[in-house]
């Protein structure tokens, strides 16, 4: 007993805030930075440390950074992203899954699903291998909408998937593995 104690003493002592800030894996918070086209930075209400966010079951173009570049519509997506969420307030999903450094997050803003929206006008691809669920069908029948409609990648003949993309120009696994 006393073992077990001292093993959830330690745990929790050397645990980031972050591990055990989130209980119920709902929150509240302000979008007070945006990365690219799918992922951001929120400042929760009733917390002091800040989220990264990636957007659950989404892939938008890469912007250039590091030394390797971009993709067509990158900036333009994390610009329509910045539109729609940036100094807004929202509800956040975390899903409990990570991914570099990031929570995979459901996003609301004004009561519709930003994740959706990002796909439905153009700014992304479904992320069809990690989509479960009812948010499989949606997030597909986004992406068939702008397809059809010819916008922002959908304008674009030879539009290149972002996890293509990272294995041809970047040289990496293009779809790093989901940690819970």
């Amino acid at each position: 007993m006393m073992k077990r104690a001292l093993f959830i003493f330690f745990g929790l002592t050397f645990l980031s805030p972050f591990a055990f800030a989130w209980g119920n894996k709902k929150m509240e918070g302000t979008v007070i930075y945006i990365s690219d086209g799918d992922t951001f930075v929120v400042k929760p209400v009733k917390q002091k440390h800040e989220i990264k966010c990636r957007l659950y079951g989404i892939d938008a173009p890469e912007v250039a950074h590091e030394g390797k570049p971009g993709q067509p519509f990158g900036e333009e997506a994390a610009d329509e992203l910045e539109k729609m969420s940036l100094g807004k307030s929202v509800k956040v999903e975390l899903t409990g899954e990570r991914s570099y450094d990031r929570e995979i997050c459901i996003v609301t803003v004004d009561g519709w699903d930003l994740n959706r929206e990002m796909i439905r006008r153009g700014f992304a691809w479904a992320y069809e291998k990690h989509l479960k669920g009812s948010y499989r069908k949606s997030y597909m029948a986004a992406e068939e909408e702008a397809r059809k409609s010819g916008i922002g990648i959908w304008s674009a003949v030879d539009a290149l998937p972002p996890w293509e993309f990272k294995k041809e120009y970047w040289h990496l696994d293009p779809a790093p593995s989901i940690k819970e």
